[in-house]
């Protein structure tokens, strides 16, 4: 079947992926002057709508007069390894863009705890943690102490440690914890999500850790519970909470025989509340 307007039809008509347009088009700019291409590589829509991978070939015919500006051209699919491949690095630029709007990440070999990449405000650490100087689990509790919360340390610890061992043997693979760490000259709330999983070939664990900025969120989210279980002049529980405290107690405390409750009257507190 002839082509009418080649290769201007092709890309008008979306056969070839917008971003490799311009490279389709010079290749069929001045037919004579252009080098012979061996396997070059486009992404082309196919039958079923769906851009894959071809290589294109071309052959120079113009040494003949009377082929004059023709040239052959060759399409034919990539193989699969080379198809596997290029998925792969779409994949993996897709996977840095979204780590890049973490505060940090780091990917974990979970079977030696070496430190395979990292990233963000753990970049600091990257030449001793690449240079296997030191196991994640060593870099993440060694500044546990001057920059995670006193209340918090405790459960940073257990995440970290006994958290994503655990992990690796039950079925839910992902784990995360709230908790405030020094970021920026303040104490901030973040949120840590460790993504463990099982290579499928050597059946390796590995974790993908980050740490996302939630500090705006989790304050309000605090103002609003304050705002309905305390008062708002003295900050003491509020009675709707008095009510599911002493409610709580009753029910889990039957079997007990004497149980008090105190009820203090304060003088004059009208004219501060």
């Amino acid at each position: 079947e002839r082509e009418e307007c080649f290769p201007a039809n092709w890309i008008s008509k979306g056969i070839v992926h917008p971003h490799f347009a311009k490279k389709f088009e010079d290749v069929f700019i001045d037919v004579k002057g252009q080098p012979e291409l061996e396997y070059e590589e486009f992404l082309l829509k196919t039958k079923n709508g769906a851009y894959d991978w071809f290589y294109l070939s071309t052959k120079d015919l113009s040494k003949d007069v009377k082929d004059a500006d023709t040239m052959i051209i060759i399409l034919e699919p990539a193989s699969t390894e080379r198809a596997e491949e290029l998925q792969n690095l779409r994949v993996q630029d897709f996977y840095k863009a979204i780590l890049n709007e973490k505060v940090a990440w780091m990917e974990v070999d979970m079977e030696s705890r070496h430190i395979l990449n990292l990233g963000g405000a753990w970049s600091v650490y990257r030449e001793e943690a690449l240079n296997g100087k030191c196991d994640y689990l060593e870099l993440m509790m060694r500044y546990k102490e001057d920059l995670i919360h006193p209340d918090d340390k405790l459960a940073y610890a257990e995440f970290i440690g006994v958290g994503l061992e655990s992990a690796m043997k039950s079925e839910n693979h992902t784990k995360k914890l709230e908790y405030r760490r020094l970021l920026d000259g303040r104490m901030q709330w973040l949120e840590i999500t460790a993504h463990i999983f099982k290579e499928q070939y050597s059946e390796n664990m590995y974790a993908l850790l980050y740490l996302k900025n939630i500090d705006a969120q989790k304050r309000k989210e605090l103002e609003q519970e304050t705002a309905a279980t305390r008062d708002a002049l003295t900050g003491v529980f509020n009675r709707a909470v008095f009510k599911y405290h002493v409610e709580m107690h009753m029910s889990e405390n039957e079997e007990l025989e004497d149980s008090t409750l105190l009820l203090l009257d304060i003088d004059n507190f009208k004219q501060i509340n």
